[in-house]
């Protein structure tokens, strides 16, 4: 019995990987899935469905949209996505900005780099949008788009949020607009 116990005080102590809350839910890894022959997803918690539904260009503007949902089954969540951390990269190697994100009853915040918050129900589906900027009609594609996440129980105590994750985002069509 106390191997069994010290065995697992060991590997608690030793595995940075593992986080817990006040429920002591685990953490499981994340895996990056393929929703077409092409493009592929990873998204930023292992609890949560984050999806790419469009993306959409706008060549007078010169800006994309990329619609994307998060689902979730923890108690109610309030979710930020954050400018700083995020990156996008067409076929040819050019960098690009996020411009904005939208979601519904959302609010942004100036402060450490920009980060828009939104609230996130139990079971509830939340479409919302990435938006980039400066984008030539002659991409075609997004090779890449990454970013970070923050999330935590809507009725925390406390300013910061404490779960953290980054989104992946390969190998993404831009439908320009006609």
């Amino acid at each position: 019995m106390k191997k069994i116990v010290l065995l697992i005080v060991l590997s608690l102590s030793l595995t940075s990987c593992v986080l817990f809350d006040a429920f002591f839910r685990i953490e499981g890894e994340v895996k990056e899935t393929c929703p077409s022959d092409k493009t592929c997803i990873k998204s930023f918690s292992s609890y949560y469905d984050f999806e790419v539904w469009e993306c959409i260009g706008d060549p007078i503007a010169r800006t994309v949209e990329i619609i994307v949902s998060v689902k979730h089954n923890l108690p109610h969540q309030e979710v930020a996505f954050h400018e700083r951390g995020f990156s996008a990269y067409d076929e040819n190697g050019n960098g690009f900005r996020v411009k904005e994100f939208k979601f519904p009853k959302s609010s942004y915040m100036a402060m450490f780099g920009g980060y828009l918050t939104f609230d996130c129900p139990t079971g509830v589906r939340i479409k919302g949008k990435i938006i980039l900027e400066n984008i030539p009609p002659s991409s075609k594609e997004f090779k890449l788009i990454e970013g970070d996440v923050s999330y935590d129980n809507k009725d925390r105590n406390g300013y910061s949020m404490k779960d953290k994750g980054h989104y992946k985002i390969k190998n993404l069509d831009i439908n320009w607009k006609k």
